[in-house]
C-alpha cells in the first residue's frame, strides 16, 4: 500500500469517526430535548387533573455515556392540599434504554397531609427504575435503605408498582378494573417506643402482593374515597407474609370500605405464635380474660402440626363495623380511621 493511499484511508476513517461522534452528539441532544419536553408535558397534564407538580431547575449532565437530569426542587400537591417536597432527584437515562430512567433521591422528604403536622422522612439510599410508555409512567421499581421518620426506622424497603397492560380490543374485566398491582417488602421495621401492642417493637420482615381495583378520582380525600368505594373499589391482597414476633402469618385477604369509610377486612390467615400474642394482649389490658380464653380455645381447635413439626393455625380473620374477629369470636374494637 502506497503512503498516499494509506493516508487517504486514515483520513477517511478519521472523518467517519468525526461524523459518528457528531451524529451521537446530536442524538444525545435530541434525547435531552425530548425528556425536557416530556417532563413539561407530564407536569402540565397533572395540573389539568387538579394536581400541582414542579421540578425546580433541571440540570443536564452525563455526556457522552448517559443523560443525567437533576431536578433541584421536586414537589407535588394534590387538590386537597396534601403535599410532598423531595430532595434533589436525579434521573439517569442511557441512549440504549431511553424510556427506563434510573432514579436516585436520597435525603429528606417532607410530607404534609391536611389536618396533620408535617412529617419528615429521610432515606440514606433511595434508587429506582421508571418505565415510561406513551409519555406516561407505567411501572416503578424502587429500593430504599435506612429510612427514618415518625419515630420509626426501616432498614430496607422494596416496592414494585405497575399498571396492567391492556391489549386493544380486550374484553373488559367483569369486576372493577385493576388500577395497579404492587409488591412491597419490608426488612426490620422498628416502631415507636410509645406504641403499645402485643408484639415485639421490631417487625422482622413483611412482604405483600396486592391489586388495587377501581378508579381513584382526584380531589379531596373523602369524596375520592367515597367514589372509589361506590365504584366497586377494593384492595385484593394476593399474598401476605409477616414475621412480627411472637406472631408470624401468611395468607390472603380483601380490603374494602364500609358506608362510614371505615376499613373492612376478610381473609384467611395461617398463624404461628397466635396464642402467645393473645396472652400478651390480655396482659396489656387490650382484651378481657373471657375474650382471650374463648379466642385461644378457637385457635387451639384450629391448630395442626405442619411438616416441620411446628404448630400452625388456619383461621378466618375479619374486620366489620370496626370490630376485629378471629374466626367467629369478636376480639378487639378497632380505632376509628379519620380521613
Amino acid at each position: 500500500m502506497t503512503p498516499t493511499r494509506r493516508n487517504r484511508l486514515i483520513l477517511s476513517a478519521a472523518g467517519a469517526l468525526v461524523l459518528l461522534a457528531a451524529a451521537y452528539s446530536a442524538g444525545w441532544q435530541v434525547l435531552v430535548d425530548r425528556w425536557r419536553a416530556g417532563i413539561a408535558a407530564w407536569t402540565e397534564a397533572q395540573s389539568a387533573s387538579g394536581r400541582t407538580v414542579s421540578t425546580g431547575a433541571i440540570a443536564v449532565s452525563g455526556f457522552p455515556l448517559a443523560l443525567r437530569l437533576t431536578l433541584a426542587e421536586p414537589r407535588a400537591k394534590d387538590a386537597a392540599g396534601n403535599e410532598w417536597v423531595g430532595p434533589p432527584l436525579t434521573m439517569t437515562v442511557t441512549p440504549f434504554r431511553p424510556l427506563e430512567p434510573e432514579i436516585d433521591a436520597p435525603g429528606t422528604h417532607h410530607l404534609t397531609l391536611v389536618g396533620h403536622a408535617p412529617v419528615e422522612i429521610s432515606a440514606a439510599t433511595l434508587t429506582g427504575r421508571l418505565t415510561v410508555e406513551r409519555g406516561k409512567p407505567v411501572a416503578l421499581n424502587a429500593v430504599a435503605g435506612t429510612v427514618v421518620g415518625m419515630g420509626m426506622t426501616l432498614e430496607g424497603l422494596t416496592v414494585d408498582v405497575s399498571r396492567p397492560h391492556v391489549e386493544p380490543g380486550a374484553a373488559p374485566d367483569a369486576a372493577s378494573p385493576i388500577a395497579l398491582t404492587a409488591v412491597i417488602g419490608l426488612d426490620r421495621l422498628t416502631l415507636p417506643e410509645d406504641l403499645h401492642l402485643p408484639f415485639d417493637r421490631t417487625v422482622a420482615s413483611a412482604h405483600l402482593a396486592l391489586r388495587l381495583r377501581g378508579t381513584f378520582p382526584t380531589g379531596p380525600v373523602v369524596p375520592a374515597l367515597t367514589a372509589w368505594r361506590d365504584g366497586g373499589g377494593t384492595i385484593e391482597i394476593d399474598s401476605i407474609d409477616l414475621n412480627w414476633p411472637p406472631l408470624s402469618l401468611a395468607g390472603e385477604a380483601t380490603i374494602a370500605l364500609d358506608g362510614a369509610l371505615q376499613p373492612e377486612f376478610a381473609g384467611t390467615i395461617r398463624l404461628r405464635g397466635a396464642v402467645e400474642a393473645v396472652d400478651r394482649a390480655q396482659a396489656a389490658g387490650m382484651v378481657d380474660k373471657d375474650a382471650a380464653t374463648v379466642t385461644k380455645l378457637a385457635l387451639r381447635l384450629a391448630t395442626q402440626r405442619t411438616a416441620d413439626g411446628a404448630k400452625e393455625t388456619k383461621i378466618a380473620i375479619g374486620i366489620q363495623n370496626r370490630v376485629l374477629s378471629v374466626g367467629p369470636v369478636p376480639l378487639l374494637q378497632m380505632p376509628e380511621v379519620t380521613w
